[in-house]
C-alpha cells in the first residue's frame, strides 16, 4: 500500500503472434502500438506480397492475420484467399482507410472475421480478443469433428470385417448405418443397395408389432436387450435373427437412436425344429415299445397261468407263480415308463409301492396280518436300475411272504431306499419273521431266488450285499446311482 489507496494489480500482457500484410511500415507500427496499448505482448512480422504471405504461414504459427485492403499489386481479398487456402481457422481482420459496404460484405462472406477502419483502431483490440476466442472454439470444433470422423472411420473399418450385421436406426426405423454383413443377411449385394432400396428397417419385420414392442421395452429399460425375431429378406423369404440391441438416450432419457447386431440363426432354428421333431418321434416310438413290451409280457403271463392250470402238482404251481412274479416286476417297470413324462426314468417310490401291493395280492396275504412299512425316497432311476431293483425286491418279498410267517403268523416287513453319500443308493429290506438257522449260508444255498439276489446286486448293479440273521432276516444292498448315467 502507498498513500491512501491500493495500487491496482496490473494484468499480464497477453502474448500474441501477428502476421501483418501491410505495405506501409508507419501504418504497421501504428497497428502494433495499438495492440500493445490494448494489452497484448506482440510478436509480429510484416509482409507485402502473396508469396511472402504463403512463406510466413508455412514457416511459423500465427495467432491472427491483420491485412490492409489496398496493397501494391495485391489486395486484402486476395490475401484472405491465400490465408484460407492454408489455414481455415486463423482469424483474419481487414484494415482499411475506407471500406465500402459491398467490399466489407464480400470479405465477410469470403471468411474474414472482421474489418476495422484505420481511423477507429481502438476497435482492433476488442475485435481481436473476440476473434481469438472464437478461433479457439472453431479449432476445438474442428478437432472434435476430426476425432469423430476418425472414430467413425475406425468403427466402419471394424464393422465391415465383422461376420454379424451391425446397424443403427432412429426411432422411426430409418437406417442410419449398416455394415456389409447386415446387407447380406437382408439379401442385398451391398450397403449402398440396401440404403437405396429399403432405407427403413420396419419393412423387414414379418410382424411390425414386434419392433414396437421391442422399442417400448428399450424406452422403459436400460442396457442390452436380446431377442429372437423373424425378418423378411429382399426376396421375400423369412429368416430368424438373434438381435442384440440397445437404446442410446440423451440426458433427459429420450431415445436418440437404436444400435445393435444381427446374427442369422435360421439354420440353427431349423436344426432345433428338426431335433424337436426327432425327439417327438423317438418319444412315440419309445412309448410304443414300452407298451408292446408290457403287452407281450402280459401274454407270457397268461400262457404261464394256462400252463399252471394244466397240472395239480403244488411244486409246479409254485414255480409258475415265481416266474409270473418276476415277469410282473419287469412289466411294471415298462408300464411306469410308458406312463411317465420322462421316458428314461421312473420314480422308485411309486414303483415299490405298486409292486409290493401286487405281491401281497399274488400271495393272498392280508395287510392286517403282515404289515408293510415303506420308507422310500422319490428317486428317479433309469430302467437299467429299476428292473434289477424290482427283481431283487420280488425275491426278497416272495421269500418273506412264503416262509417268514408260517401258520398265519402276524408280522412286519420294512422296505427302505434312500440316496446315500458318495453317489450310492442304499436298499434295506427286513422282516421280523421266523428267520433262518444261524449256520445257514445264503450265498451257498441252491435256491434260484437267493442266487438271483446276489448275482443281480453284485454283478448287474455292481453293488454290495450283506444280510443279518437273528430276529427275522435283514438285507443291506448298496449300489452306485450313476452306474448307467453315461449311457443315457
Amino acid at each position: 500500500m502507498s498513500g491512501s489507496g491500493a495500487r491496482e494489480q496490473q494484468e499480464e500482457p497477453q502474448p500474441i503472434r501477428v502476421l501483418l500484410v501491410e505495405d506501409s511500415a508507419v501504418d504497421a507500427d501504428l497497428l502494433v502500438r495499438e495492440l500493445r496499448r490494448a494489452g497484448f505482448q506482440v510478436e509480429w512480422r510484416r509482409v507485402v506480397s502473396q508469396a511472402a504471405v504463403e512463406e510466413a504461414l508455412r514457416e511459423a504459427d500465427w495467432d491472427v492475420v491483420v491485412s490492409d485492403y489496398v496493397l501494391p499489386g495485391f489486395d486484402g481479398l486476395r490475401a484472405l484467399a491465400t490465408v484460407r487456402a492454408i489455414d481455415e481457422d486463423i482469424p483474419f481482420i481487414l484494415i482499411s482507410g475506407e471500406v465500402g459496404e459491398e467490399i466489407a460484405v464480400e470479405a465477410m462472406k469470403a471468411g474474414a472475421q472482421d474489418y476495422v477502419l484505420k481511423d477507429k483502431l481502438t476497435r482492433l483490440g476488442p475485435a481481436l480478443r473476440r476473434e481469438l476466442r472464437e478461433a479457439e472454439g472453431r479449432r476445438a470444433r474442428r478437432q472434435a469433428e476430426a476425432a469423430l470422423r476418425e472414430s467413425e472411420a475406425r468403427y466402419r473399418a471394424l464393422t465391415e470385417r465383422l461376420p454379424v450385421g451391425v446397424y443403427r436406426t432412429d426411432i422411426e426405423g430409418r437406417i442410419l448405418f449398416a455394415n456389409p454383413a447386415l446387407a447380406h443377411i437382408l439379401g442385398f449385394e451391398s450397403v449402398e443397395a440396401l440404403m437405396e432400396t429399403e432405407p427403413n428397417a420396419l419393412s423387414f419385420y414379418v410382424d411390425p408389432e414386434e419392433r414396437a414392442h421391442v422399442l417400448e421395452r428399450l424406452r422403459r429399460g436400460s442396457g442390452l436387450l436380446k431377442v429372437e425375431q423373424r425378418l423378411r429378406r429382399r426376396d421375400g423369404s423369412e429368416i430368424w435373427v438373434w438381435d442384440i440391441q440397445q437404446a442410446v438416450k440423451d440426458e433427459s432419457g429420450e431415445v436418440l437412436y437404436l444400435e445393435g447386431t444381427l446374427e442369422d440363426i435360421t439354420d440353427r432354428k431349423r436344426a432345433e425344429e428338426q431335433l424337436r421333431t426327432a425327439l417327438r418321434e423317438k418319444e412315440v416310438l419309445l412309448r410304443e415299445l414300452y407298451h408292446r413290451t408290457k403287452n407281450n409280457m402280459q401274454v407270457i403271463l397268461a400262457l404261464l397261468s394256462l400252463q399252471a392250470m394244466a397240472t395239480d402238482n403244488p411244486e409246479v404251481h409254485e414255480v409258475f407263480q415265481e416266474m409270473e412274479n418276476r415277469i410282473k416286476a419287469m412289466a411294471l417297470v415298462h408300464q411306469k415308463l410308458y406312463q411317465a413324462q420322462d421316458l428314461s426314468r421312473i420314480d422308485l417310490k411309486e414303483y415299490v409301492e405298486e409292486f409290493a401291493a401286487l405281491l401281497f395280492k399274488s400271495y393272498r396275504v392280508a395287510h392286517e396280518r403282515v404289515r408293510l412299512h415303506l420308507d422310500v425316497e422319490h428317486l428317479r432311476v433309469p430302467i437299467d436300475i429299476a428292473i434289477p431293483c424290482g427283481l431283487i425286491l420280488n425275491e426278497l418279498m416272495s421269500n418273506a411272504l412264503k416262509y417268514a410267517f408260517p401258520q398265519e403268523r402276524p408280522g412286519e416287513i420294512c422296505i427302505r431306499a434312500r440316496r446315500a453319500e458318495n453317489g450310492y443308493i442304499e436298499l434295506y429290506f427286513a422282516d421280523n419273521g421266523v428267520g433262518i438257522p444261524p449256520e445257514m449260508d445264503l450265498r451257498a444255498h441252491s435256491s434260484l431266488g437267493l442266487q438271483n439276489i446276489f448275482t443281480i446286486a453284485e454283478h448287474q448293479l455292481q453293488g454290495e450285499v450283506r444280510y443279518e440273521t437273528g430276529r427275522g432276516l435283514a438285507w443291506h444292498i448298496r449300489f452306485p446311482e450313476e452306474l448307467y448315467e453315461q449311457r443315457l
